[in-house]
C-alpha cells in the first residue's frame, strides 16, 4: 500500500496521501504552519477530482483555525465594513445560485459554490494569521516559493512536450493543442492551470510579487534566487504564447510608472524595462521556437487578421449578456452546459463580469465590484500617507497595480472556472487586505501619539 502510494501518483493515492496530511494539520494544531504549508502546496491538487483536495484542505484549515482562536488570542478577520458586507453579500449569492441549477448540473456547480467558499475561507484565514510585518513577509516568500516551482513544471513542460511528468498534477499543452500548433511544434505550456491564459495571468501577476520581495530582501542569496525567478517567469510567460500576458504585464509597469512616484522611481522602472528585455533575449536559447509564434501572433493582432478568436469571443459575450438581462436578479447558477453559447470558445464565457452576471445575476456582480473596490480605494488612500512606513506603501503600490491588471486581464477570462484559480486569487486579495490593515493600525498609532 505504502509503496503503490509513493510510486503511482494517481488520483486516488493522491487523495490518500491528502487524507494523511490533513491529519497531520490537525494532530500538529499549528495554524500558521498549516497555512505556510497550504499556501506552498496549494498550486498542485488543481487536477485532483477538479480541485478537491486543495478546497478540503483550505477548509480543514479554517476549521483548525476556528478551533484554535480563543486559545492563540487571534483577533476577528473582520475588520473594513465595507470589504466585510461585500464580500459577504457576494458569498450569500454565490451559495443562493444553486437553487437556479438544473438537478443533471447540480454536482458541477456544487463544486464551484464550494471551490469559491473554500477561496473566501483563505482570505479570512491569511487575515487572522498574518498578523505583523514578518509575518506578512514571510507569507508573500511562501506565495513567491510556489509560483516559482510553477515556473520550473512549465518550463519542464516546454522542454520535454512528449514526456509525461507528474500525469495527475497538470495535463500538458499538447493534449489541447490545436493541429496546427502541433504542426509547428509551438505547444503552449500552462503548467498546473487549466489554460494558457489563465497561467499567464498568474504569472504576470506573480512576477510583480517577485520583483516587490527583491526590492524589500537584503540577503544576497534571497536576492539572487528572486532574480533567477523572474528571469524563468519571463521565458515561461513568453512559452504561454498568450498575448494577453504580455499585455497585462506591459499596463502593470506602465501603471507602476504612472503612479510609482517616490516609492518606485521613474528612472528604477526604465531601468527595469530594459533589462527585463535583456532577461527575455538571453532566454531565447531555451524558448526559441516559441519566438516566431509569438510575433506572429501580436502580429495578427496588431493587423487585425485573427478574428476567428475576437469574433468568437464577441458572439458569446452577446449570448451572455442576452441571458444575464432575461435573468438579471437570480442568474442562472455556476453550471456550464454543453451549446449553451455557441462561438469560438464554447462552453466557457471568457469575461469575468458577464460570467458573474449570467451565473449569480446583476446583484453579484456589483457585491463582487464592491469587494474590489474597497480593496483599491484602501490602498490608493494609504500608499500615498505619510504616516505609514515606506516598505507598506510600496507593497500597497504593487497590491493596488496587481489588481488593477487582474481587472484588466478578466475582461477576456474568469478567475471562477477552476478552483486554483480561485484559491490564488483571493491569495493576492487577501495579502492586500492584510497590508491595508497593518497600514491602518500604523497610520492611527503614528498620528494618535504625534497629536499627543
Amino acid at each position: 500500500m505504502v509503496v503503490n502510494v509513493t510510486l503511482t501518483p494517481s488520483k486516488r493515492n493522491i487523495e490518500v496521501a491528502a487524507a494523511v496530511v490533513f491529519l497531520a494539520i490537525v494532530l500538529a494544531a499549528n495554524p500558521k504552519k498549516a497555512l505556510y504549508f497550504t499556501l506552498l502546496v496549494l498550486p498542485y491538487p488543481a487536477y485532483t477530482t477538479v480541485g478537491s483536495t486543495s478546497t478540503l484542505l483550505i477548509l480543514s484549515l479554517a476549521g483548525l483555525v476556528l478551533v484554535k482562536a480563543k486559545h492563540l488570542g487571534l483577533a476577528s478577520p473582520f475588520q473594513d465594513r465595507r470589504t466585510d458586507m461585500a464580500l459577504g453579500a457576494f458569498t450569500l449569492v454565490v451559495i443562493t445560485s444553486l437553487y437556479q441549477v438544473p438537478g443533471d448540473y447540480l454536482d458541477d456547480s456544487a463544486r464551484k459554490v464550494q471551490g469559491i467558499i473554500s477561496a473566501v475561507c483563505l482570505f479570512y484565514v491569511i487575515l487572522m494569521l498574518v498578523n505583523d510585518k514578518e509575518s506578512l513577509y514571510k507569507t508573500m516568500d511562501i506565495v513567491c516559493s510556489a509560483a516559482a516551482s510553477l515556473y520550473l513544471i512549465a518550463f519542464l513542460q516546454s522542454m520535454f512536450p512528449d514526456r509525461t511528468i507528474l500525469p495527475e498534477f497538470f495535463k500538458f499543452s499538447s493534449k489541447v493543442a490545436s493541429m496546427e500548433e502541433v504542426r509547428r511544434g509551438h505547444i503552449r505550456v500552462f503548467a498546473t492551470f487549466p489554460g494558457y491564459e489563465l497561467f499567464a495571468e498568474f504569472v504576470a501577476i506573480s512576477l510583480f510579487l517577485q520583483y516587490l520581495r527583491l526590492r524589500q530582501t537584503a540577503s544576497l542569496n534571497q536576492r539572487i534566487l528572486r532574480i533567477g525567478a523572474i528571469v524563468l517567469g519571463l521565458a515561461v510567460l513568453f512559452a504561454t504564447a498568450t498575448r494577453g500576458g504580455m499585455i497585462i504585464l506591459f499596463l502593470g509597469w506602465a501603471l507602476m510608472l504612472s503612479f510609482g512616484g517616490s516609492l518606485v522611481p521613474r528612472r528604477t522602472l526604465i531601468q527595469i524595462m530594459f533589462v527585463a528585455l535583456a532577461l527575455f533575449y538571453l532566454s531565447l536559447p531555451f524558448f526559441g521556437d516559441y519566438y516566431s509564434f509569438m510575433i506572429e501572433r501580436l502580429t495578427s493582432l496588431a493587423e487585425g487578421e485573427d478574428v476567428d478568436s475576437l469574433n468568437g469571443r464577441t458572439t458569446v459575450f452577446a449570448q451572455a449578456l442576452d441571458g444575464a438581462l432575461h435573468r438579471p436578479l437570480l442568474g442562472h447558477g455556476f453550471y456550464s452546459a454543453v451549446g449553451t453559447f455557441r462561438g469560438h470558445v464554447s462552453m466557457n464565457i471568457h469575461n469575468l463580469y458577464l460570467d458573474l452576471a449570467y451565473k449569480l445575476g446583476i446583484p453579484g456582480l456589483v457585491f463582487f465590484m464592491a469587494f474590489i473596490v474597497s480593496l483599491l480605494r484602501g490602498a490608493w488612500q494609504l500608499m500615498r500617507n505619510p504616516l505609514v512606513d515606506r516598505d507598506l506603501r510600496e507593497s500597497l503600490l504593487f497590491f493596488f497595480t496587481m489588481i488593477l491588471m487582474f481587472l484588466v486581464d478578466q475582461f477576456k477570462i474568469e478567475f471562477t472556472r477552476d478552483p486554483l484559480c480561485m484559491h490564488t486569487t483571493f491569495t493576492w486579495f487577501a495579502l492586500t487586505a492584510v497590508t491595508l490593515k497593518l497600514a491602518r493600525v500604523q497610520a492611527r498609532g503614528v498620528s494618535y501619539t504625534h497629536a499627543l
